[in-house]
């Protein structure tokens, strides 16, 4: 299960939220990615960091496990910080 804080982008975090999350050794870019995979921006974000392609190439495929995702998917599933455990939800316990 996700928790709530994971779908806000690091900037939007608190200044204690990002305290804790700079603990565990993480910054703003590997938080943006690894943990919320940009789903929180905008459009107009997406495009300027340069991840709207991967996020539209991937908008119909989101229900797909990783197995079954094209080599293209998994490249742009690859480039929003998805790796198979993260793509198919899979707990941290069964990494």
């Amino acid at each position: 299960e996700i928790a709530s804080i994971e779908s806000h982008p690091y900037d939007h975090l608190s200044q204690a939220e990002q305290q804790g999350v700079g603990a565990l050794g993480l910054d703003a870019e590997i938080w943006d990615c690894f943990v919320n995979h940009y789903e929180s921006y905008d459009r107009k974000d997406q495009v300027r960091i340069g991840v709207f392609d991967h996020v539209e190439s991937l908008n119909k495929s989101m229900s797909k496990r990783w197995k079954d995702l094209t080599d293209n998917e998994k490249d742009s599933a690859n480039q929003l910080c998805y790796f198979e455990e993260s793509w198919d939800g899979k707990s941290l316990a069964d990494w």
